[in-house]
C-alpha cells in the first residue's frame, strides 16, 4: 500500500476528529470508485462492516460494490443475532406487578 500524509491547515474555529477527517476522505473516494468499502474501511482503520454502516452520515450509497454473498452474509448475521435475541428470558422484575 502505498502511503501519503496530508498536513492541512484549518480554521481555529473548525474541529474535526482525525477519524472524520479520514471518513469524510474515504467516503468520497469509495464513491467515485477510486476505493473498494474495504479498502476505504482499512485507510480509516476500521473493519468493513463499519465502514459500510458509518459511510450514509457521509451521503454516500454503500450498495455500489456490496455483493449478493455479502448482503447474505449480512441477512444471515441479522437473523442469527434476532434468534439469539429471541432465546434469550427475559427477566421479570418483581416490582412489575406492583400497584402503588
Amino acid at each position: 500500500m502505498t502511503t501519503l500524509t496530508l498536513q492541512l491547515e484549518l480554521p481555529d474555529n473548525f474541529v474535526i476528529s482525525e477519524h472524520e477527517a479520514k471518513m469524510m476522505f474515504a467516503a468520497k473516494l469509495y464513491d467515485e470508485g477510486k476505493l473498494t468499502a474495504g479498502k476505504a474501511a482499512a485507510m480509516v482503520g476500521i473493519s468493513k462492516r463499519d465502514f459500510l454502516w458509518e459511510v450514509p452520515q457521509y451521503g454516500i450509497r454503500y450498495y455500489a460494490d456490496v455483493t449478493p454473498e455479502d448482503l447474505k452474509r449480512e441477512f444471515e448475521f441479522a437473523c442469527g443475532f434476532n434468534r439469539c435475541q429471541e432465546e434469550t428470558p427475559v427477566q421479570e422484575n418483581k416490582h412489575d406487578n406492583v400497584v402503588s
